[in-house]
């Protein structure tokens, strides 16, 4: 046939065995980061394992084979699969065959890009808009599904062969869980003697069950934060620290419940240096730029602990952190191993303490490196500043709205008025600003898309969200926990999930997204979402040719206006005091405001939210705060 073909140059073009066997050691444990998990993240959580264990005298090795599989299949084609929409499941897919004997793709393989996004429900009017455009046509994925067959036959016997008493893959939610059973399963019949284990974030809390329902090849799955339980087994299973394993000290328990980390002081730092030496060795010099190096400073989130997102699924939530000094030395031994690196914090949030205690040691110093965090938008423009001074060139905001009613739906404890300025500070700070702009929210209304999109088209100098998405009903969300609540009904997994695993597992357990039926403004008028998204989609390709900043030369100020809302670029030469009249964020009363404040208006400079008058000019921190202190008698957001 054309695929086995196929299988044959892939086997005379890359030696896997002579690929694979330079980076295989001698050790108790070896860790599997598998497909479709993307190339570029450095894997946190395998690799604070790995320092756990070595600390206490084990030798925990980490295998980046998801590596190994984009050289084969290419690295853009790879890349499609991990990008596709994630209601495909494509990853889960290609590997459904190996892992379960299934058809190839699964079942339903037939419709499986031609699939709505379940989240739409029965509401076809919305259906234009969950269609994505892919290079991926059906041809090429059945050839890469072929591919992933032969290479868990190629990969398996040098995988059981390996020095490795214990087998592991480090799974997230979803793209690696039938790879990962797929491999095990395999190790496990040609090396009985292998112990054969599966933990990460798609392990917790029901999932974990749901794993161990899939195949009984995994010997064990580790659910929840793991750094002490798996330390604990390893010393369970290697009483004298050899290679051979104890089977008279094996857990009893197949699933192995871990404790929340009280102690972020005690992790110790993660070597970098392997992720590195794998992705030359597997992939070259190829996309350097695009390599995302990661850190923790803290774990849960401690404003769920206050209001929990009604649509997040973060569960437990209980906030701990690291030390400032703690922080600071690991960044500083950090620093020589990445090198000028952006290194991306995993927090879910900010510590609140750390932009008075931690950032300003960190400020203009060589010795730290530049951070990337997760910020609330609760932080005005010279906090954001000290940010930027503080080497934190970069942030992920949750913004999601700039609907007040669509905010208070969601429980962010912010209205709209506070994201478009604080998304308007960004810009004035210099800080990157990753955010995404959501829709269909139970509650939503027609008016509060409509004031949305009244909006965008006046802010395209600032940065424009990622991507314009639909709410995802999530496990352990208050959406799922309580729908009635948020009258929601119909509540069922994605569809998707039979397909992709055996119908004797507990697919309940191992469905983490949900659809639902309820009411919505972008339901009750679906083509105001199609006229929104045309509004991001020109917006992300033309927010950097767009300015509107104000500007101070010699004493004179000057309005620079090139957005595409006008006919043809716009300046206008104001006195101070104007200046200070219509670049500070103050109440609005429609009968009490000074003429200058109508004139922005007018001239779009500046919109009313909230009741509120919030500029939208860009200009400089400095300029901005020199102004102002010249004008106290509003609180500055």
């Amino acid at each position: 046939s054309p695929y086995a073909i196929i299988e044959i140059m892939i086997q005379q073009q890359f030696n896997i065995p002579e690929l694979l066997r330079p980076v295989l050691d001698k050790g108790q444990a070896l860790i599997i980061i598998p497909p479709f998990g993307s190339i570029y993240d450095f894997a946190l959580g395998p690799h604070i394992l790995q320092a756990e264990t070595e600390a206490k005298g084990f030798k925990t090795h980490i295998l980046y084979i998801n590596m190994l599989l984009a050289s084969i299949l290419g690295i853009e084609r790879y890349d499609l699969v991990h990008n596709a929409p994630l209601y495909w499941m494509l990853g889960e897919r290609l590997f459904a065959r190996s892992a379960y004997d299934m058809p190839p793709l699964g079942y339903n393989a037939h419709n499986f890009s031609g699939e709505f996004m379940p989240v739409a429900g029965k509401k076809t009017g919305l259906n234009a808009f969950y269609q994505t455009h892919t290079p991926l046509d059906k041809d090429t994925v059945i050839q890469m599904e072929s591919q992933c067959y032969s290479f868990i036959d190629e990969i398996a016997p040098i995988i059981a062969s390996s020095p490795y008493p214990i087998i592991g893959c480090g799974v997230l939610m979803f793209r690696q869980i039938n790879f990962s059973v797929a491999l095990l399963r395999r190790v496990k019949q040609l090396n009985p003697e292998k112990i054969t284990i599966i933990g990460g974030i798609g392990c917790k809390e029901e999932s974990a069950e749901g794993i161990a329902s899939l195949h009984p090849s995994i010997d064990y799955i580790f659910k929840g934060e793991s750094e002490t339980t798996f330390t604990r087994f390893l010393q369970d299973c290697f009483p004298s620290q050899k290679n051979s394993i104890s089977t008279s000290s094996l857990p009893p328990q197949r699933i192995i419940t871990g404790e929340p980390n009280q102690n972020l002081d005690n992790i110790p730092i993660p070597r970098y240096e392997s992720f590195f030496e794998q992705y030359h060795h597997f992939i070259g010099d190829t996309d350097q730029e695009k390599i995302r190096v990661w850190y923790e400073t803290s774990r849960g989130c401690w404003w769920a602990e206050k209001s929990k997102c009604t649509f997040c699924s973060e569960f437990p939530y209980n906030f701990r952190h690291k030390s400032v000094n703690r922080v600071l030395d690991d960044l500083r031994s950090i620093k020589p191993l990445i090198g000028d690196r952006l290194l991306y914090m995993s927090d879910n949030i900010i510590e609140p303490s750390y932009p008075e205690k931690l950032l300003p040691q960190m400020a203009s110093s060589p010795d730290f490196p530049s951070l990337v965090y997760q910020l609330r938008t609760n932080f005005n423009l010279n906090i954001l500043y000290r940010f930027k001074q503080s080497k934190i060139p970069a942030i992920f905001a949750g913004i999601e709205t700039f609907s007040s009613h669509v905010l208070k739906l969601m429980h962010k404890g912010t209205l709209g008025r506070q994201n478009l300025l604080f998304l308007r500070n960004t810009a004035c700070a210099g800080i990157y600003t990753t955010w995404f702009l959501l829709w269909g929210f139970p509650g939503e209304t027609d008016s509060d898309n409509r004031e949305i999109l009244q909006l965008l088209p006046l802010i395209r100098h600032l940065q424009p969200p990622m991507n314009y998405i639909p709410l995802g009903l999530m496990r352990n969300s208050q959406f799922i926990n309580h729908p009635h609540d948020f009258g929601i009904t119909e509540v069922e997994p994605w569809p998707v999930f039979s397909d992709i695993f055996p119908k004797t597992s507990a697919i309940e357990k191992l469905s983490i997204y949900y659809s639902g039926e309820y009411s919505s403004g972008s339901e009750q008028n679906a083509s105001i979402v199609g006229e929104i998204a045309h509004q991001v989609d020109y917006w992300k390709q033309n927010w950097k040719k767009e300015n509107l900043v104000l500007m101070n030369v010699l004493g004179a100020y000057a309005i620079i206006d090139t957005r595409s809302i006008h006919n043809t670029e716009k300046k206008h030469f104001l006195t101070e005091e104007k200046v200070r009249q219509i670049m500070i964020p103050q109440p609005y009363k429609s009968s009490n405001n000074s003429p200058d404040i109508e004139w922005a208006l007018e001239e779009k400079l500046a919109v009313i939210m909230d009741s509120w008058y919030i500029p939208l000019i860009t200009a400089s921190p400095a300029l901005i705060s020199n102004l102002e202190k010249t004008y106290n008698e509003y609180p500055v957001l």
